[in-house]
């Protein structure tokens, strides 16, 4: 193994990097970066001969991150996002400038992010936020932030890699039936017996049904969806019933009925950033106005949804526990 002790990377050839394992080829890389293939294989041979290990398998259907190349690329995203912060160092003081790219689900965009955006526009006019609003499972929106497509996430806890997480907001799951459909005053799922179940596609929503499994519910799935508002079209018309989050079920459609679930279940919500983009002002701004106007929000102020506190969970390549502080 070669020794790469006083030897420093450059600048081009973390970009390099960075760049292949979100294109996931080479030839995508070199067009998004307006550089040749040949020099920017050349800048990642060149990287790996410093560190004196590979970092990438090539293949014929694309590249590979090896494990070491997991651990180099995490660090070289957090270098790069400290250098895209050195133009704030020298702005006008107090001023925030800059692009945050946000990934979540479509029900956070639709009740979180309004009022918040609303007074980051007011505090920070000189802030552009891009949102990406399509997210059906936590792990789209965790790629997307450790991948460096998006810079700060809203997710659903626990998640794993090298993010940091702030807990954010604790959203009851529910019971989403016909409406008309008479409250039950006995076993929840009895009532439901002859109900066609319609399963929601997702982690979260899997580990729910399976707390469910142990209370007594034992309906097999009649269909499997991943879109929300599908699975509530089909509700207000008698197909059967679901569980969702209350969240995604607002505002309730006409047709639709909630029903407590019977068992606390939750989706946890989180702030989820990698932590050297973290600290662009940018990203910090939008991050902290976040937390600080969750209790504003409709969904918190109506009952909804529960504020959550507390101090942001370190990052870490290990699964995080669901138990966030401040719950």
């Amino acid at each position: 193994m070669t020794d790469s002790r006083g030897w420093q990377p450059s600048l081009a050839q973390l970009r390099a990097l960075v760049a292949v394992t979100q294109a996931g080829s080479f030839s995508q890389a070199a067009a998004t970066l307006g550089v040749t293939q040949s020099g920017l294989s050349h800048a990642v041979v060149s990287l790996e001969a410093g560190l004196g290990c590979s970092l990438l398998t090539r293949t014929r259907r694309g590249v590979t991150v090896t494990a070491a190349g997991e651990r180099v690329v995490g660090r070289a995203r957090e270098i790069l996002a400290l250098v895209e912060t050195l133009p704030a160092e020298v702005a006008t003081p107090g001023e925030v400038t800059g692009t945050v790219r946000l990934v979540c689900f479509r029900s956070v965009a639709t009740h979180l992010l309004p009022i918040v955006l609303h007074h980051l526009s007011a505090e920070h006019p000189r802030v552009h936020v891009e949102v990406d609003d399509g997210c059906l499972e936590r792990e789209e929106v965790e790629r997307a932030v450790l991948s460096g497509k998006a810079d700060l996430g809203i997710a659903q806890l626990p998640v794993h890699g090298h993010l940091q997480v702030w807990p954010l907001a604790s959203d009851p799951y529910v019971l989403v039936v016909p409406q008309g459909m008479k409250a039950p005053t006995g076993p929840v799922w009895e009532a439901l017996a002859e109900l066609p179940y319609i399963e929601l596609q997702c982690s979260g929503a899997l580990s729910v049904v399976e707390a469910c499994v142990h209370a007594g519910f034992h309906h097999r799935p009649a269909m499997r969806l991943r879109e929300d508002s599908s699975i509530l079209a089909l509700v207000a018309r008698g197909a059967g019933f679901s569980i969702l989050p209350r969240l995604a079920v607002e505002p309730v459609p006409a047709g639709v009925a909630i029903w407590p679930l019977g068992l606390e279940q939750r989706r946890e919500l989180g702030v989820v950033v990698l932590p050297g983009v973290g600290r662009r002002p940018a990203v910090r701004a939008l991050r902290q106005l976040l937390r600080s106007q969750i209790g504003l929000t409709p969904g918190v102020v109506q009952g909804l949804l529960q504020a959550r506190g507390g101090q942001p969970e370190p990052a870490s390549s290990l699964l995080q526990s669901s138990t966030v502080p401040g719950a």
